[in-house]
């Protein structure tokens, strides 16, 4: 039965894929956008990831936060996630064509100050979040190194997941499955002054615990450690979809500052927390600016056990 539905998905997937790789981008996106409001919106009632985010936003939102947002103002963020979600998944096809696009598609801020610190002979950690389309800060960190490497997490689905590889082989140079081989390779890349990008904005349990809204979770601490242990700088990224454009799939990345370490801490462990605290610190600030292009679907708060 597992067999049989992982052939039903890749053939859907393959199918609408194809369809879309048919669209040029702008058009494509726009579909996608449609998919992700309708059908995506549906879907993820029916498997509770609307109320995940629905119960996130109001988390942050509420009426006792800095940053109050009234039930109307959650609900249009939430719309907007979801048509972040379908956009995603329409430019899938086209990550290649807005890598070969990116001057004109991409706005980066922050590029210059982030290659003086490779320049400065500094191996770079690259740490991000699911924002917009988080396939865009690595298109953006290959403009501004020319040369980089990333971990993802692989779909279940290992026949989707081949098909996917099929498009983001047109924009990463090297990919590593998160695992202990990825360990590994980030070290040899980073030994290389190869960046490494990380997305570490979801629950991992055994992570650094960090205020996120003024609530604890558990952070993956892997770039922390890893930064520590190779003496890499870690450099925050954030992507955001540009208003004002003629389609949506025009965007704005920013390199923010360098995150520290706090060589007073007694140990590393200490220190690991403390970067995944700076970076938290981060993330908060910039879903703060940019609500609706953070996916509010993953159960973020939820999962946190503090015996966990």
């Amino acid at each position: 039965m597992k067999l049989v539905r992982q052939v039903i998905e890749v053939t859907l997937a393959t199918f609408l894929l194809g369809l879309i790789w048919l669209l040029p981008v702008g058009w494509a996106s726009a579909v996608g956008a449609g998919i992700g409001r309708l059908v995506g919106r549906i879907v993820g009632r029916i498997l509770g990831e609307d109320r995940v985010a629905q119960n996130n936003l109001k988390l942050a939102f509420n009426e006792a936060s800095d940053h109050p947002k009234s039930e109307a103002e959650r609900e249009a963020i939430l719309q907007a996630v979801w048509d972040n979600v379908g956009r995603n998944f329409g430019e899938i096809p086209h990550l290649g064509n807005l890598m070969r696009n990116a001057d004109t598609r991409i706005e980066i801020i922050g590029g210059e100050a982030a290659l003086a610190v490779q320049a400065a002979g500094n191996p770079i950690i690259l740490v991000s979040g699911h924002f917009s389309n988080w396939h865009i800060v690595q298109i953006a960190a290959n403009k501004v190194f020319g040369e980089t490497a990333s971990i993802y997490r692989r779909t279940n689905n290992p026949f989707v997941a081949r098909l996917l590889d099929i498009f983001y082989a047109d924009i990463a140079q090297h990919i590593m499955e998160k695992g202990r081989e990825s360990v590994v390779g980030s070290l040899r890349m980073l030994k290389k002054k190869i960046p490494v990008l990380m997305l570490s904005d979801q629950h991992q349990s055994g992570g650094s615990v960090v205020e996120f809204f003024g609530k604890k979770v558990a952070a993956p601490n892997g770039a922390a450690v890893m930064g520590i242990r190779s003496q890499a700088v870690l450099i925050p990224m954030v992507s955001y979809r540009t208003a004002g454009k003629p389609d949506g799939a025009y965007f704005t990345v920013e390199f923010g500052e360098p995150l520290v370490v706090d060589t007073a801490l007694s140990s590393r462990d200490a220190q690991a927390d403390n970067l995944m605290q700076q970076f938290y610190a981060y993330l908060e600030e910039q879903i703060i600016k940019h609500p609706e292009h953070w996916l509010w679907l993953h159960a973020r708060w939820s999962k946190y056990k503090p015996d966990a």
